[in-house]
């Protein structure tokens, strides 16, 4: 009848001209419901209806007033059961072999059409609560984005039911955005089905998809659960046994709140658990496993016996379903698609070949229909079903607990798999191993099994924030990021190449000329893409680069001075600014006699020819302490520190503005470090006195004549800043300075660390909360008419990245001291394109190995003319040039070290550049230029005197002895242990032989 009625009703709109869209949506507000419950590792003896001790009365009564479906056959495993429910497809065609875990880039296929799709085509509202584990690495691989109107829950395996984490990081979320509530997960998956159906548009169908993360460990419960099963003796079963009381409990609030809303006429229901339970076999040795149980089937979760793939599952819908009936039917997960779309009548549309058959005949009670052959397998074993025959094939090489080969079993004789009859029917054998090789297939998604890749990924990947951050957040960053391999790897202490230019592509590369100026050099240099020097301009005898140097239109350069015997400026004159013609002759200077306007590291010259500059201030330690310092921030024994400001001069060098961060410092003594227009006087980066009494720690500035503000980079707090210079007063420069110290002066906007103004979550031990910088550098505007204008590009260093800082001085030094030693081994740096406008990352460029980039204390990025990105990673010399797919195109290591020019780099971090700029070879300041080759920075630079040799020869050996010593320890210690427990051995050995 209802066929007949949509029918008509598909002509009459067709008739009249209606579309598409709308024929769909009529045609849904007719269409039955659809509520789908899956349990995750729910076992076969886990239900009341097959005479478990848990009690599940809601369960059984989907079981007993619907039909029962006692052959029900799934995956062994979570990701390959819910990949073939929501396609109908083998998880031979669509990859999913194994479970999607947080070393697994991608997820199900983006080109497979599931299930929610399907039906929102038809007019539906889908929903999704609960699990998803189809796949977190990037956001289009998110439940919203394959169908689903609305997602609520965790894209992982398994979380914590209580604070919602998986390893370390938080993964719950609605619709793409974290959420950091608190309740059991059971009970919240519930709260929201229930939320969503009340809330529903009634003038439309449902698909509910109910994924619940029950009773998948880690086990926990509530204790009034756990309490209503003091009867079991063993805690492990007394928790599980109420993990699935909460979940049964769950599920009749959805029943009921179905009857309340006068949907159970019109809703089809299905429950089903997405593989056998865990506490048998292979599966009761993983850490999160629960004690499910399977009795009266063979073994359980992972494994192709029936424990492990045949289910409780039970489909119910009052009126059309006659209840009451157990169905011997072999169905397989893939049916489900079929099946629901006939019980729907939504069409399936075009869509790739199904291994599913809708059963939807059988389930209203039809005469059985032999159903085909089917596969179903997971981590190398197999399972093909056909009829009461079953193949089990197991891998090559035998996993613990399995023989290899093959096993053939007849059900109707052999219901609990004792008697494998391969060797006495060959024939069958052979045909459902033919079957087998018939189905088209693809490569299982991450590659073969390999144990050794997954440790390996783990060990490079444990701790940043690719496991460690919220898998939303994690998502929406993969989605936008690119990589590149890089040929110099900064990690990697044994590169044997030369400096100066390594590759270059100069199809694809944006060409011209960079500019530099290395720390230890004796001249500012510009070279062209082959590393050859087009010009250079020498620094005074005595003295070094002051970090940064710029050309200005007019071809002149600005750059900034200081004494080399001076380590840092702090205490004393800073250094200072020069403007030098192309032939380097002087043509501006400018020192402050000011001590409390001491020069640091950069420097802008205005469209209306003043310089702003990043200048020390100075206060003292009872100032500090009346502004809300608190003593354990200042330090014991200081007595003075030096917060950052902005300078802004004019070309006499008369200070005609500047802008403090000592008038826009919160505090909790003040109650407003919730204002974001201040920054909180208490943060800082490390729990060092004499680092932290550069209070501000401001490194980098930039200016964006369209909004007249400044951008300033506070490494200290990984934050951003945007001030307003529009305060500077031309006419009256006291009355400007007056007013950047009042309201006015406030920081307009902020990136990076919200977590520090309360606008976000800080970071919380390995969960970086909402945070995006880590001690960043070298952030600035894109400029006018490029690609990206208007954002910002940020050298996101990465220091931290994977939790707090240690707590103590010793244990920051050896942190240092393995950073240096070891290259970051946790830490690695970021290319970020911001967009102001959201604050979120719209474009990130991470190396294909991602510690290949591991600056942490200088580096920058500028976008290019072509789109292409320049970046610095200063500490290694290491400048290099990506396209916005990420292909690495240019790459060039400075030859200039702490010891002299080199040939091929040392093996630390000692070729200091604090940032370079590329400029076009049309830039105004290069016009009418000679811009041929003198030499390589190798050639021109002066050789090292012989203490400078001896100590880079030291080095290197120092180098290879370090790793050959570390090297004879790990073996060492291997052997120790080995040792160990060989003696732990016999000594069991000995104590049984004399208890015999």
């Amino acid at each position: 009848m209802k066929s007949s009625i949509l029918l008509t009703a598909a002509c009459i709109a067709a008739g009249l001209g209606f579309s598409r869209d709308a024929l769909g949506e009529q045609a849904a507000k007719s269409a039955p419901n659809v509520v789908l419950i899956v349990a995750d590792d729910l076992g076969w003896n886990d239900v009341g209806y097959h005479g478990s001790e848990i009690r599940t009365p809601n369960i059984d009564q989907i079981a007993h007033s619907g039909v029962e479906l006692d052959r029900f056959y799934v995956y062994p495993a979570c990701s390959p059961t819910r990949s073939a429910l929501l396609t109908g497809r083998s998880w031979l065609r669509t990859g999913i072999s194994r479970p999607i875990t947080g070393f697994t880039e991608g997820g199900l296929p983006l080109d497979e059409k599931l299930l929610p799709e399907i039906f929102r085509d038809a007019g539906y509202q889908t929903f999704l609560v609960g699990k998803w584990h189809l796949g977190g690495s990037r956001a289009e691989y998110f439940p919203q984005n394959r169908g689903f109107d609305h997602f609520y829950g965790f894209l992982s395996g398994f979380i914590d039911y209580f604070d919602h984490s998986f390893i370390g990081g938080i993964d719950w979320q609605r619709n793409g955005h974290t959420l950091r509530e608190e309740g059991y997960a059971t009970e919240l998956i519930t709260d929201e089905a229930v939320r969503l159906l009340r809330e529903r548009d009634p003038e439309r169908s449902t698909f509910l998809f109910v994924s619940y993360g029950a009773p998948h460990g880690p086990q926990a419960a509530l204790q009034q659960d756990i309490e209503r099963y003091a009867a079991i003796e063993d805690e492990d079963r007394r928790v599980y046994a109420a993990m699935v009381h909460r979940m049964d409990a769950g599920i009749g609030r959805i029943l009921d709140t179905l009857a309340r809303q006068e949907m159970q006429d019109d809703t089809l229901v299905l429950f089903m658990s997405d593989n056998g339970g865990g506490g048998v076999g292979l599966a009761s040795f993983v850490p999160h496993s629960s004690d499910g149980r399977n009795d009266p089937l063979r073994d359980g979760k992972g494994s192709p016996y029936e424990g492990g793939i045949r289910v409780p599952a039970a489909a119910w819908w009052p009126g059309v379903l006659d209840g009451g009936r157990k169905s011997a039917q072999v169905i397989s997960v893939h049916d489900l698609l079929p099946t629901l779309a006939e019980a729907t009548e939504v069409p399936l549309g075009s869509h790739k070949p199904l291994d599913g058959e809708s059963r939807w005949s059988e389930l209203q009670g039809g005469a059985p229909v032999a159903r085909g052959p089917f596969a179903v397998g997971s981590m190398g074993v197999t399972a093909v079903i056909d009829g009461d025959w079953k193949l089990v094939k197991f891998p090559d090489l035998p996993i613990l607990g399995f023989g290899a080969g093959s096993e053939l079993y007849r059900f109707k004789e052999d219901p609990r798999e004792e008697h494998d009859l391969a060797s006495a029917h060959p024939e069958v054998v052979e045909r459902l191993n033919d079957f087998l090789e018939s189905i088209e297939t693809v490569p299982p998604l991450g590659g073969d099994l390999d144990l050794l890749r997954m440790l390996t990924t783990g060990r490079d990947f444990s701790g940043g924030p690719i496991t460690r951050m919220p898998h939303a957040e994690k998502g929406k960053l993969e989605s936008v990021t690119v990589s590149g391999a890089l040929r110099f790897d900064e990690r990697d202490r044994d590169y044997v190449g030369s400096t100066g230019t390594i590759q270059y592509d100069a199809e694809r590369s944006s060409g011209g000329y960079t500019l530099f100026s290395p720390t230890a050099a004796r001249a500012s240099y510009l070279i062209d893409m082959q590393g050859q020097v087009v010009h250079k301009w020498d620094l005074p005898e005595g003295m070094s680069i002051f970090k940064q140097v710029y050309l200005l239109p007019n071809g002149n350069l600005l750059r900034g001075i200081k004494p080399s015997k001076r380590v840092m400026d702090k205490q004393g004159p800073g250094g200072t600014l020069q403007e030098l013609n192309w032939s380097g002759e002087l043509v501006w200077e400018y020192q402050s006699s000011d001590p409390l306007s001491r020069l640091r590291e950069d420097y802008v010259r205005l469209p209306n020819g003043n310089t702003i500059f990043l200048a020390f201030d100075q206060v003292s330690r009872q100032a500090a302490l009346v502004l809300g310092a608190t003593p354990e921030r200042i330090g014991a024994g200081v007595e003075t520190l030096w917060p950052n400001k902005v300078v802004e001069i004019d070309p006499s060098g008369r200070t005609v503005w500047e802008w403090r961060f000592w008038d826009h410092y919160s505090s909790d003594q003040a109650h407003n470090t919730q204002d974001p227009g201040r920054v909180d006087i208490n943060l800082v980066e490390v729990p060092i006195a004499e680092i932290n009494r550069d209070m501000s720690h401001s490194s980098t500035l930039d200016y964006d004549p369209a909004s007249d503000r400044i951008l300033i980079s506070a490494r200290i707090t990984s934050e951003i800043y945007l001030i307003d210079h529009s305060t500077a007063d031309a006419d009256d420069p006291a009355r400007g300075i007056a007013a950047a110290r009042g309201p006015a002066g406030a920081i307009v906007a902020r990136f990076g660390n919200p977590g520090n103004y309360g606008a976000g979550l800080a970071q919380r031990g390995s969960d970086p909360g909402d945070r995006l910088f880590f001690a960043q550098h070298g952030p600035g505007w894109i400029e006018s008419g490029l690609p990206g204008a208007g954002h910002l590009l940020v050298h996101n260093n990465g220091v931290g990245r994977t939790g707090t800082e240690p707590g103590s001085w010793l244990g920051r030094a050896l942190q240092i001291l393995r950073r240096f030693l070891l290259s970051n081994t946790d830490d690695y740096a970021t290319i970020d394109e911001i967009d102001p406008a959201s604050g979120e990352v719209v474009w990130r460029f991470r190396a294909e190995h991602p510690q290949a980039i591991s600056s942490f204390v200088m580096g920058g990025a500028q976008r290019l003319p072509n789109g292409n990105t320049h970046v610095t990673s200063g500490q290694h010399g290491h400048l290099f040039e990506v396209t916005p797919a990420g292909a690495v195109v240019w790459e060039f290591l400075s030859p200039v070290s702490s010891f002299g020019p080199q040939e091929r780099p040392l093996p630390y971090p000692l070729h200091h550049i604090q940032n370079s700029r590329r400029y076009a070879a049309d830039h105004p300041a290069l016009q009418g230029r000679a811009l041929q080759p003198i030499g390589s920075i190798l050639e021109l630079e002066p050789r090292p005197a012989l203490g400078a040799v001896l100590a880079t020869a030291g080095l290197r050996a120092l180098h290879g002895g370090a790793l050959a010593a570390l090297g004879a320890l790990l073996l060492a210690w291997i052997l120790w242990r080995s040792l160990a427990a060989l003696r732990r051995r016999r000594a069991r050995q000995r104590v049984a032989g004399a208890s015999a």
